[in-house]
């Protein structure tokens, strides 16, 4: 059999209409307080809209602001660079002409230093050949002749090496070096040149020996010693002529 289904005891007129009046009033209270609701929500958007929009215009303002004084920078920065392009294409340009300037200079003091070089060189040579003989004829050799600018060849007729002044006679031999300030390398290459002549300029059985000799319009006193140490005699100028300076004990040095 089917179940029974209970209703509930039947309300009187009045108290279903009162129910109907309460639920209408609380319906329309909760209308008003939707009504309210919204308007309080629209109104917050309302404001939230427009504080957006005035941050973001205050945004770009600040934007637009910071485009307009980085285009100035930019345009600042630029403007400084072209100007040290500028300066240093000048600097560039100065310091090239400067210094053909200077090299031009150089080369003329070159040439010219070149020239009193050759002269002063010419100048000891005038000086020391017309008294040679003389100047040295104290240390017994007896020289008949004097050369000057002499070549040395080898037995194939190769110029070996050369000589600024030749005393000869029948045993020696003196070659003379003759700078304007002598220095040690001066020596040193002078004593390479005589080993070279006597090796290769002169067959076995020749009867000179080779004396070594520098001279100099200026000679240091170290230079000197140095000389004298390797066996060289020492010419110098002294005014006017010559100064032959052998000192105590001296033993020249033969090839």
């Amino acid at each position: 059999m089917p179940s029974k289904i209970q209703l509930p005891p039947a309300k009187s007129f009045e108290e279903i209409w009162a129910i109907i009046q309460e639920t209408d009033r609380l319906m329309k209270e909760g209308a008003v307080e939707s009504d309210r609701r919204f308007k309080e929500i629209a109104e917050q958007m309302k404001e939230s809209a427009a504080e957006a929009d005035k941050r973001f215009k205050e945004t770009d303002k600040l934007l637009k602001e910071n485009a307009a004084e980085a285009d100035r920078r930019f345009k600042e920065i630029a403007e400084q660079m072209a100007e040290t392009d500028k300066l240093m294409k000048e600097s560039a340009a100065e310091a090239d002409r400067r210094f053909k300037e200077t090299d031009k200079l150089l080369k003329e003091t070159g040439r010219q230093l070149g020239d009193v070089h050759n002269r002063l060189g010419e100048l000891v040579e005038h000086i020391i050949v017309p008294n040679i003989l003389q100047k040295v004829k104290p240390l017994g050799y007896k020289f008949k002749y004097v050369r000057k600018r002499c070549e040395f060849m080898d037995r194939n007729f190769r110029v070996i090496a050369e000589a600024d002044i030749v005393l000869i006679n029948g045993e020696y031999i003196m070659i003379i070096e003759v700078k304007t300030v002598l220095k040690v390398k001066d020596v040193d290459n002078h004593l390479e040149r005589l080993g070279k002549i006597r090796r290769d300029a002169c067959p076995p059985d020749e009867s000179h020996r080779l004396i070594g000799c520098v001279a100099g319009a200026v000679v240091d006193e170290a230079v000197k010693k140095y000389a004298h140490k390797k066996g060289f005699y020492v010419l110098e100028q002294s005014g006017d002529t010559l100064k032959l300076d052998v000192p105590e004990g001296f033993n020249p040095k033969m090839w």
